[in-house]
């Protein structure tokens, strides 16, 4: 079964009212209903829509790592974020690629050690 737009604008929805909340919750729904369009989605066919929805889907699933403290989620938001950067784009489309670098660097470049307590 395909969702379609109607996942696309519950998980805008969703990812939207978690940003003025602050719910980590609503941030896991919005990753579940995107998870949901991408069933039977062809990749090569559907290049953008594919790659725009993994991005969405790693950029949810990060701020519900980042609120909950979930590495699990945090994994799989790298896993989707270098999904999105996997696929050839036409030049019109290189935003996503762009869209999908900067956070997938944010969250895989080390981290400088804590001070010594």
């Amino acid at each position: 079964m395909r969702c379609g737009a109607g996942c696309s604008i519950r998980s805008v929805t969703l990812g939207v009212v978690g940003e003025q909340t602050g719910s980590a919750e609503l941030f896991r729904e919005a990753s579940t209903a995107l998870r949901t369009s991408l069933e039977g989605r062809d990749r090569l066919r559907e290049a953008p829509a594919w790659a725009l929805t993994q991005l969405n889907l790693g950029t949810s699933l990060r701020l519900y790592a980042e609120k909950a403290g979930d590495t699990n989620a945090m994994a799989e938001a790298i896993v989707a974020y270098r999904a999105a950067l996997s696929i050839p784009l036409p030049e019109e489309h290189a935003e996503i690629r762009t869209r999908a670098q900067a956070p997938l660097e944010e969250v895989t470049s080390p981290r400088p050690a804590p001070p010594p307590a």
